[in-house]
């Protein structure tokens, strides 16, 4: 009868061990890898150290609106740099064309090479502006998020590695290189997933699963 009884107990442990393993199974972690790279005429160039994590679809909306209440100060500050350049330059330009006759061809060149670096820094200071408003400036609304799953760098061939926790919600793939980034959707499932990082789905591609593709901005995505 004890005998018995200590077989019972021994056999409820043994289930009990048996459920516990199948939900540490259930809770598995995602493997995703992938590559990073984009095509130019001369070929195929591979990026290495590029910086990828990985964010939920709400760490990231929460992050956006946190983006969007700093961009109306942000946009404030380049508006009034973007004034001032452009009128330096202007005065900058007269001047240059009222006293060429009377500069040497050196003092000459270095204030056109000077005009020409200032109107670059207006174009920059153009693009930073409307890629803040309509959300084409990635790298702004990518920096500093805080709460991602996952983070790594892309080895020397581009190629990366990253595990996250098995389950069924959209997350959201950040990748940002120099002034590349993007920004895609992903939903991991059957244990791995490999992404390609390329020209088609950068984040100024609108592609289909980009985060800001055609008609999404940061305000429309705040609203999810």
């Amino acid at each position: 009868m004890k005998s018995t009884f200590h077989k019972n107990i021994m056999l409820k442990g043994l289930c009990l061990i048996y459920l516990l393993i199948l939900l540490v199974g259930c809770s598995s972690r995602v493997d995703i890898t992938g590559e990073v790279f984009i095509e130019e005429e001369s070929g195929v160039k591979k990026l290495p150290l590029t910086k990828i994590q990985i964010v939920s679809k709400e760490k990231f909306v929460e992050h956006i609106k946190s983006r969007l209440r700093k961009a109306k100060s942000e946009e404030k500050s380049l508006t009034k740099s973007l004034e001032i350049l452009k009128n330096y330059n202007q005065k900058f330009d007269s001047l240059a064309t009222r006293s060429a006759k009377l500069l040497m061809k050196d003092e000459a060149d270095a204030i056109v090479e000077y005009i020409v670096d200032v109107s670059r820094s207006i174009r920059i200071l153009e693009s930073e502006l409307q890629g803040i408003k309509d959300g084409g400036n990635i790298i702004y609304y990518t920096e500093d998020i805080i709460g991602s799953i996952g983070k790594t760098e892309a080895n020397s061939t581009g190629k990366f590695a990253i595990s996250i926790d098995h389950d069924d919600q959209q997350y959201i793939l950040i990748a940002v290189k120099d002034d590349l980034a993007w920004a895609i959707f992903i939903k991991p499932k059957d244990g791995k997933l490999n992404i390609s990082l390329n020209n088609k789905n950068l984040s100024d591609s609108k592609c289909e699963v980009c985060v800001f593709k055609k008609g999404i901005t940061p305000k429309t995505l705040s609203n999810l």
